[in-house]
């Protein structure tokens, strides 16, 4: 029997002149989630079940109805960083697959006793899992499409910093881009939301070489027990379209300048994030893709 899902929504004030982002309150609606568990492919229903994530307004159409999914791809990933035996000169991360059943049953290291540690390691520094999502919706005619890169914590993160969730793209014509940042503070029914705009500051936007766009995220250093970070693309997609999503975790703290210090490059970190500066910095989770040509892009 599927469970009944209901999400609420409450208000985040966030002021910043440095940082300027439109944040505002979420219309309650617990009919959507009933919808998605109806109208989604089998897989996603089954993650969505496990964990239930904000699902926004724009990917549902003026009668109600989800937008139609013409592909997606998911994964579970469990990532643990160490710090070195030389202290926090540099940092070493260690990921592994997990399957639906290990990701709804994971608990995360508590101790440096239960921790499997590389040579040289200390101490875990952070140990968690995540959910990373990439669908594309149908928005329309002519091949336009909404591409949604999602992240979705198990458990907090215990470094607060800049994160940087982006996508790459070939044979894609971007219109526009946006992004949130859902948390629900501990002994809030409500969950908030920050909202980043397209060429906003925290944005990269990428229309030559390697083509791409990335949102960085200042995750919210409130006591929280809920975490999703989102990417939205609309544009329109050719025959041969290809795309690689990836949510990149910072394990030290950095700037947003640092957060942004990359180029796109479907060799660099989860086939988006080309560093140009330590790679140490971030948990080097792998991507999602989807390809819609012979020539696949594989994550």
């Amino acid at each position: 029997m599927r469970k009944n899902v209901l999400i609420l929504f409450g208000l985040v004030l966030v002021y910043s002149i440095f940082n300027p982002l439109t944040v505002h309150a979420l219309k309650t609606d617990e009919e959507k989630g009933s919808i998605f568990l109806e109208q989604a492919p089998e897989e996603l229903k089954v993650a969505y079940e496990d964990q239930p994530f904000v699902l926004s307004d724009d990917l549902f159409d003026e009668n109600g109805n989800l937008l139609p999914i013409l592909k997606y791809h998911v994964k579970y990933v469990e990532t643990s960083t160490f710090r070195s035996s030389m202290g926090e000169e540099y940092n070493l991360t260690t990921e592994k697959l997990l399957t639906p059943e290990e990701y709804s049953s994971w608990k995360p290291v508590q101790s440096r006793a239960t921790c499997s540690e590389p040579w040289g390691a200390v101490d875990c520094w952070e140990t968690n899992a995540k959910k990373v999502y990439m669908i594309v919706y149908d928005w329309g005619e002519n091949n336009h499409v909404k591409v949604v890169v999602t992240n979705l914590w198990k458990t907090m993160p215990s470094v607060r910093s800049y994160d940087s969730i982006g996508l790459l793209y070939n044979n894609f014509t971007m219109d526009t881009a946006w992004g949130f940042q859902y948390f629900r503070i501990v002994g809030d029914t409500n969950i908030s939301m920050i909202k980043y705009s397209y060429q906003g500051q925290n944005m990269k936007i990428s229309t030559t070489g390697q083509k791409g766009v990335s949102i960085s995220q200042n995750i919210v250093n409130n006591n929280i027990d809920y975490l999703q970070n989102e990417l939205h693309v609309e544009g329109d997609m050719d025959a041969y379209f290809q795309a690689a999503g990836s949510y990149q975790h910072a394990v030290t703290d950095i700037s947003l300048e640092t957060s942004k210090n990359f180029t796109f490059d479907a060799w660099g970190m989860g086939k988006v994030f080309n560093w140009n500066t330590s790679w140490d910095q971030w948990d080097n989770m792998q991507g999602v893709c989807l390809n819609w040509s012979s020539y696949l892009w594989t994550c």
